[in-house]
């Protein structure tokens, strides 16, 4: 079903993801979590710590594709050919990868539990969707759902593919 290169990859993305999860997940938690007290009380260098290192990651995947995740397993975002993929296809697959984070970020500033609830319950569904979508799509395609989409490849220094 998958090749030896394939898995070997699948593993490093699996890993890469999860760690950007917990990054990402982590920050907002400390924004949640500060934006829920009244503005006279939130801590403003804890929030604002968090705040700079999500642009810092957002900024750096949506223009040079590289994630926590990716440099620390190693993988780059590239063309089929293997050529730096252009920028136009870096904000295409970022902006999609960061949709259901940027929904929970919208829902910070709510004041009423039902704006809330909708935003988290929304961005939750989104996530969860690209997590079946991005595993059928690599079973049929090897490619994830933002790689067909910015027509870029996930791969490993030194693979010719």
């Amino acid at each position: 079903m998958f090749t030896e290169e394939q898995l070997r990859i699948l593993e490093r993305r699996i890993k890469a993801a999860c760690c950007d999860a917990v990054l990402w997940g982590g920050c907002w938690l400390v924004l949640q979590r500060s934006f829920s007290r009244p503005a006279e009380d939130r801590p403003v260098l804890l929030w604002g710590a968090a705040a700079a290192v999500l642009l810092l990651v957002a900024g750096a995947e949506l223009f040079t594709g590289v994630t926590p995740g990716k440099w620390l397993t190693g993988l780059r975002v590239r063309r089929a050919d293997g050529t730096a993929a252009p920028i136009t296809s870096l904000l295409i697959r970022g902006s999609l990868r960061l949709l259901p984070l940027a929904i929970l970020l919208l829902a910070l500033p709510a004041t009423s539990t039902t704006a809330y609830l909708i935003a988290f319950t929304v961005s939750g569904t989104i996530a969860t969707c690209f997590g079946c979508a991005a595993y059928l799509t690599f079973i049929r395609h090897g490619l994830s759902p933002f790689d067909l989409a910015s027509k870029t490849q996930v791969t490993q220094p030194g693979d010719q593919k």
